[in-house]
């Protein structure tokens, strides 16, 4: 489910006194999604998908290390260069985000998604909750992946993962805030102690090396904006 809340703009060039913002309660593993194409009632079996996707995924791998696109049924995928430079005959250095080096330059190459006009013409009438105005701005997390994109949305104990959301920005060095894992019916939490990227819409850490495998809630805590929701992930050895 779609759902859609009022936030303030805080921004002396705002056009407009408040934004609509929006997040999904659900997010699909691939593995998730696999079990869905096949239960489909298909003649397809459960190996025969992940055999799909395991070449679908070596061949989206090999076109976009040539830097370049791919159009599927959903849309266009293709790799965008972003940044700025102080001077003209500045070089484009995009920096890996674990990097010490991250921080210093905005130089970043990106995973750019066009969906297809067919998609673009049907989002218009999915049903959606509207929350109302939020007065005070409240983290929220809307998705999270490895940093190392060749896992896909595997994550496992000492992978650095990137959480992206709205209202993230926290002291990463204040044991009371940071990213927590806590098991789906534990109260006992986790802290994810390592941060190389901490912004208002991004968080790079790294998950425990020595966490056990099985099922999470992953939220973020923050002095500013309070405790975000809780996103469940799957941590596998």
């Amino acid at each position: 489910m779609l759902e859609v809340y009022m936030t303030r703009n805080h921004f002396p060039n705002s056009k407009k006194k408040f934004s609509f913002r929006s997040h999904s309660t659900k997010i699909y593993t691939q593995e998730e999604f696999v079990d869905l194409i096949a239960n489909a009632h298909t003649t397809l079996t459960k190996p025969d998908v992940i055999a799909v996707f395991s070449e679908m995924e070596r061949q989206f791998n090999h076109i976009l290390e040539n830097g370049d696109g791919v159009k599927l049924f959903m849309g266009s995928f293709h790799p965008g260069a972003s940044g700025t430079a102080e001077e003209a005959d500045d070089h484009f250095s995009p920096k890996p985000r674990t990097s010490k080096n991250a921080d210093k330059k905005n130089h970043k190459i990106s995973l750019l998604f066009e969906p297809d006009e067919t998609f673009r013409k049907k989002l218009i009438s999915i049903p959606f909750k509207f929350l109302g105005f939020t007065k005070i701005c409240t983290a929220i997390i809307h998705f999270i992946r490895p940093v190392d994109t060749a896992k896909v949305d595997k994550i496992s104990p000492s992978d650095f993962v990137e959480i992206k959301g709205s209202y993230l920005k926290l002291d990463p060095n204040d044991t009371n805030q940071g990213v927590f894992l806590s098991k789906l019916h534990d109260s006992k939490e986790y802290r994810l102690n390592e941060y190389t990227r901490c912004t208002r819409v991004t968080i790079t850490a790294r998950i425990p090396p020595d966490i056990q495998a099985g099922e999470y809630y992953i939220f973020a805590r923050s002095k500013d904006f309070g405790t975000s929701n809780h996103f469940s992930i799957k941590i596998s050895d």
